[in-house]
């Protein structure tokens, strides 16, 4: 399928694939229904997840039915199915399985030091691999069990190896450096799947996610490193010297250690990447299979060494190599800022053209379309082509919901329009992926200097920490800059040569103009050796005259040292900040020039005789701008929401150079292609320019879809023993001032039989076991069709709210034989009211008018779905007969406009304008404002930072 096409008509391979956790007891009609559902919003596949909550026994004969079940309806819809390789995370335990053998445990090793007076002897637990003795001053000198020491003050070092302690719910994690443990963690859930289901690709598996394997795991220790039993001889074969004999200089600060850290590092990443990574890759490509997923810690730079050591060497692994983004943060400032071009930059060094994202993991029940338009936005700016999000929920009964909300799926109000922002994603993915990366500058990897720097100990050295924050404080300069650039690592800068080009170096199929040094203080000699032959033929830039340490590796030796000044052709800037490295690149012609725009991030790819540009503006106000881009023809701006192509208004050739405008809505983004072989195309740009403006003036008459909610919160509980029965009674109140419509009560966690009673006991206990649910002193057992979620139970309160208070009562009873149950979730009226506060508890009153502002502040503080506001506008008939743009402002949510009974449009992002021309007429008209807002609202209250609704002024704009 060519570009245009593609672009037109994304295939699945190009669409968001979400976790989908499976949390619940499942079914095959639920998760058939489930997979329809994301197939008609556009998804392209998904990643079956065993998560929390989880009932249906992991890797159980019925687990593996249900992913045949999901493989063979992927087959069947040509979408693409993902198998997750773990139940939670992090992978490797096999749910346990393979860690209940403590030979299959991650191990790590600290270094005690004692004070002790001689004469005596020293004796060694079994847990000391190896023991050291110095005189107070002195080096340490390794010494064996039971020496005797001379009289006098003595310093003892114990290397002491210890057990990975319990991680997150698992006991301990897997030893990912020791190839036995990963291999059995490969035969208990890969294996596995093959035995239980067959040729897997033939099945219609895609391949397998693994997730956030490391070698050190959170909480981390700073004083502790990695350790597995076949470390020392696997050091000494490879490097040459024993690692037993220099510890002490690992553990302790000083020069003389540098090139020992860095020896044991560089083993210690090696022996997880041979035994994990590549051996499951291996399974993986044996069978045509693809390993996609993420490693643990792709954040800070200290992350990233303590729980992996080297992410560029695990990535290359994957077939689609992949970042975990957490939260709703983009840009200059968090600590992810610039994970996506560390992935992007491995992908690209490895030759693979797909990137991934497990993203909007934690973005909160607020989440909304635009805040998920925004992360993407930024993402796929920075080279990210895969979006997996995180996550579509089977059930967010119970605790599930509390699992790093939110989820994304039909539990989401704004899921109706989803399809508008999986189209979206979609065609830039498409569009951006493939071809040649155009970025003009190399930025080195500095994780050399890392290993060497990092002494264990109770805190982070300085020295780590400030390579870290020079690091991400120059890549965000240089992305603020529009200098775009790969982050290339040492060991693929063994591969550069100079290019054909004057001036220009490459690494593969990667052209660059120029190298940028980070402050660093060691590198390996033999980088050194190939930025001297390159610096008087390319531009070679440090960020500072520095020291460095010379790294040797295998070696152990004391490193010499050099500045950068010391490098013929080397040019040194004054530091990290925009003005500093504005100023040593001006010499370096831009790619892309944005003018007075430092939050708007671009991608350039060519492809099939395109040039093809992505800008993503993440301000959260519009931003006006001119690009320039280094290059001449006819440009195009193909929308991604809808797929139209139109000549980009404005674009003229200056100076060699192709310059277009470019209007960007607060969080706004634009695709522009460009065809070299066409001269630019004079086409003014044209503003609407209304002549009237119609103000659209509230009160509206507002109505919720299915009715309103209260949150059931404030709840009354006594306690009474009978015999050998616990009763548990929950009661609260609310007033109504008028009988009430549709009246419903929605229950999370009370189900209608006995809790935590085995299905053969219940009809001995169930008299003392069930729940029962009374309202005004009523059981009320009829159930209504669910909402919310299948596992919520909805019952009946039609006809029962009649003006007054009324009590609502859950009795929970349990046998002393079995688990106490409790009310643990919040429980939900639902119906035609709206909400007033009386003396400080709830009252309903039946619905009421709403104006402009956060309908949380309106009587509807717990309303997540779908409001409806009704307005009539009288429009005169000289005012026909011309262009009608109506702007609906500031909206809390995703809108559809309804004109006369025609959808005019929905928009779930800035900017929130409809051109309503064919559909208004003279006389009355009627309008419907549809907003779909957040979940946030429904499952936690209101907040202040996420308001929903028509939240400014709309007007009808009528042109002159």
């Amino acid at each position: 399928m060519g570009l245009l096409e593609s672009f037109l008509n994304p295939p699945n391979e190009f669409r968001q694939a979400p976790f989908w956790f499976w949390n619940h007891e499942l079914d095959e009609e639920t998760l058939g229904w489930q997979i329809a559902q994301m197939r008609d919003k556009g998804l392209g596949g998904y990643v079956m997840h065993a998560r929390h909550g989880l009932i249906t026994p992991y890797l159980s004969d019925k687990w593996f039915e249900f992913i045949r079940f999901g493989c063979e309806k992927a087959k069947q819809h040509g979408l693409i199915a993902w198998a997750y390789d773990e139940r939670d995370w992090p992978s490797g335990p096999a749910g346990g399985k393979v860690i209940a053998q403590h030979a299959n445990r991650l191990n790590y090793l600290r270094f005690d030091v004692e004070e002790i007076q001689g004469p005596c002897r020293v004796s060694f637990k079994d847990n000391v691999v190896c023991g050291y003795a110095a005189r107070p001053g002195e080096p340490f000198q390794r010494i064996i069990p039971e020496s005797e020491l001379s009289e006098g003050p003595w310093i003892i070092g114990r290397a002491i190896r210890f057990e990975c302690p319990a991680i997150l719910w698992f006991e301990s994690y897997l030893d990912t450096l020791a190839p036995n443990a990963c291999l059995q963690f490969i035969r208990s859930t890969y294996d596995l799947h093959e035995q239980k289901l067959g040729d897997l690709k033939q099945l219609g598996l895609a391949g397998f996610f693994t997730d956030e394997p490391a070698f050190s795991t959170y909480p981390d220790d700073l004083r502790r490193i990695p350790w597995t039993s076949s470390l020392p001889e696997t050091f000494l074969a490879t490097n040459g010297y024993d690692l037993l004999d220099r510890l002490p200089d690992l553990f302790m600060p000083g020069d003389k250690g540098a090139a020992v850290r860095y020896d044991y590092w560089d083993m210690a990443a090696t022996l997880f990447e041979t035994s994990y990574f590549e051996a499951i890759a291996r399974w993986c490509e044996s069978r045509n299979l693809e390993l996609i997923g993420h490693a643990l810690g792709e954040e800070p730079l200290f992350f990233q060494f303590r729980c992996v050591g080297d992410l560029f060497r695990y990535l290359k692994n994957f077939h689609r190599p992949g970042l975990d983004h957490l939260g709703l943060h983009v840009g200059k400032g968090h600590p992810g800022s610039m994970s996506p071009k560390i992935i992007e930059s491995a992908a690209l060094l490895a030759g693979r053209e797909r990137t991934m994202t497990e993203t909007f993991g934690v973005g909160g029940w607020g989440l909304t379309l635009r805040d998920m338009k925004w992360i993407c936005d930024w993402q796929i700016a920075h080279g990210i082509n895969y979006i997996i999000p995180h996550a579509f929920y089977y059930s967010v009964a119970g605790r599930r919901k509390k699992d790093a909300p939110p989820s994304e799926f039909f539990h989401a109000p704004f899921w109706p329009h989803y399809r508008l922002f999986a189209d979206y994603t979609a065609r830039n993915t498409a569009a951006m992926t493939g071809g040649e990366h155009v970025a003009p500058i190399a930025l080195l990897y500095p994780m050399t200097s890392v290993w060497a720097d990092f002494v264990p100990g109770d805190e982070m050295p300085a020295a780590v920490k400030e390579l870290d924050r020079s690091f991400w404080s120059l890549g965000e300069a240089l992305l603020r800059l529009h200098r775009d650039f790969v982050i290339v690592d040492e060991l693929s800068m063994e591969d550069a040569c100079l290019g054909q080009g004057k001036g220009t170096f490459d690494i593969g199929a990667l052209h660059f103009e120029a190298l940028i040094i980070p402050p660093i203080t060691a590198l390996l000699a033999d980088t050194v050796d190939i930025l001297r032959g390159m610096a008087e033929a390319v531009p070679v830039i440090a960020a500072e005259d520095a020291e460095i340490h010379l790294i040797n590796p295998g070696t152990g030796d004391l490193p010499e040292r050099i500045r950068w000044s010391d490098i013929k052709g080397v040019r040194i800037a004054r530091g990290c900040d925009e003005a500093d490295l504005a100023s040593v690149l001006a010499e370096l012609v831009p790619d892309v020039l944005i003018r007075n725009a430092p939050d708007v991030y671009y991608l350039h790819r060519r492809k099939e005789g395109k040039d093809l540009y992505f800008f993503a503006n993440t301000a959260r106000n519009p931003v006006e701008t001119v690009v320039s881009l280094r290059t001449v023809g006819y440009a195009e701006i193909w929308d991604a929401e809808t797929g139209a192509i139109v000549p980009a208004p404005g674009q003229r050739s200056v100076k060699g150079r192709l310059e277009v405008p470019l209007s960007f809505a607060a969080t706004g983004s634009a695709l522009l292609a460009i065809d070299p072989s066409r001269k630019p195309e004079t086409t003014p740009v044209v503003e609407f320019a209304p002549a009237h403006r119609i103000a659209i003036d509230p009160p509206f008459h507002f109505n919720p879809d299915n009715g309103n909610f209260l949150i059931l919160r404030d709840w009354r509980m006594t306690m009474a023993n009978r015999d050998f029965v616990t009763e548990l009674r929950y009661s609260t109140q609310f007033v109504t001032t008028e009988t009430l419509a549709n009246m419903r009560l929605i229950l999370d966690g009370v189900p209608g039989q006995a809790v935590n009673v085995h299905k053969a006991a219940r009809p001995i206990v169930a008299h003392d076991a069930d729940a029962i649910v009374l309202f005004d002193g009523d059981p009320i057992a009829e159930e209504l069709p669910w909402e919310i979620d299948p596992k919520f139970r909805v019952l009946d309160l039609r006809g029962r709210c009649r003006p007054g208070t009324h009590v609502v009562e859950i009795v929970i009873k349990n046998n002393g034989w079995f688990p106490q149950p409790g009310l643990e979730e919040y429980a939900w009226l639902a119906g035609d009211f709206h909400v007033d506060s009386k003396d400080g508890s709830a009252c309903l009153v039946p619905f009421k008018g709403i104006g402009i502002g956060p309908w949380e502040d309106q009587g509807y503080p717990y309303f997540s779905g779908i409001g409806a506001y009704y307005a009539d506008v009288q429009i005169s008939a000289e005012k026909m007969g011309r262009r009608f743009v109506l702007d609906a402002g500031n909206v809390g949510g995703a809108i559809e406009v309804e004109v006369n009974g025609y959808t005019a449009g929905v928009r779930a992002w800035p900017p929130n304008r409809f051109d309503i021309t064919p559909f208004v007429h003279e006389g009355p008209n009627f309008f419907v404002f549809k907003v779909a807002n957040s979940a946030r609202n429904f499952f936690e209250g209101p907040d202040k930072n996420t308001p929903s609704g028509l939240l400014s002024e709309i007007w009808i704009e009528v042109e002159k």
